[in-house]
């Protein structure tokens, strides 16, 4: 009897501390349509394209850049946005990586953003 509670007990904590890996990663490439900013909301700011249609649990269209630094540093996000201004300039693609476990207002936010020629 003791052991089946130490096992359910177990069982219960392995399930607990695994639930941050069923995080789903998607990776995408598009050309930016749009680009966003906003002082209060998307992390401040976002990237648009028809091409962003995710399979995992992200809004269509959207990525956020993370410029409000809530998951990646300040620095790291200012690179991103910068890349993603160079693409929109020069009409190349991005290459963007999402994780659906970061999101501002329910868009995700980039992990990656690479621009390609």
């Amino acid at each position: 009897m003791k052991t089946k509670k130490i096992q359910i007990i177990l069982g219960v904590l392995v399930l607990y501390c695994s639930a941050g890996t069923w995080a789903a990663v998607e990776k995408k490439t598009a050309t930016p349509a749009r680009l966003l900013t906003d002082p209060a909301n998307f992390g401040y700011c976002m990237v648009y394209s028809p091409q962003l249609a995710f399979s995992v649990n992200c809004k269509r269209g959207w990525v956020s850049l993370d410029c409000k630094g809530s998951y990646h540093s300040k620095e790291t996000s200012r690179l991103m946005w910068d890349a993603a201004n160079l693409a929109y300039a020069t009409e190349s693609n991005v290459y963007v990586v999402v994780n659906d476990a970061r999101k501002h207002n329910g868009y995700c936010v980039a992990d990656r953003l690479d621009v390609v020629k």
